[in-house]
């Protein structure tokens, strides 16, 4: 008879568990959605890409400008120049 008083007690225990976390979850969602959102700019309409200082190394992916490539501030690069190839 104990183990049918243990599962007794137990069901209600998990679906209170469950129902906790539900909750905990949804009331984080408000927290997520007033960060700060960040505007991501397509990729390809940035110049990198077809720059001949361009490397798709992820540890250096500019030779002149390795802080900036690929980013927002890369779009008006001083140093930019076209490769002759197609990649």
């Amino acid at each position: 008879m104990s183990a049918i008083d243990g599962s007794l007690f137990a069901v209600p225990m998990c679906f209170l568990i469950v129902w906790a976390v539900a909750v905990l979850l949804v009331l984080d969602v408000p927290k997520a959605r007033s960060g700060q959102r960040v505007n991501l700019k397509p990729l390809q309409k940035l110049p990198c890409r077809s720059c001949q200082f361009f490397s798709n190394n992820p540890y250096l992916k500019c030779a002149i400008h390795p802080s900036t490539a690929m980013t927002e501030r890369a779009s008006d690069c001083s140093d930019y120049c076209p490769c002759e190839k197609n990649r």
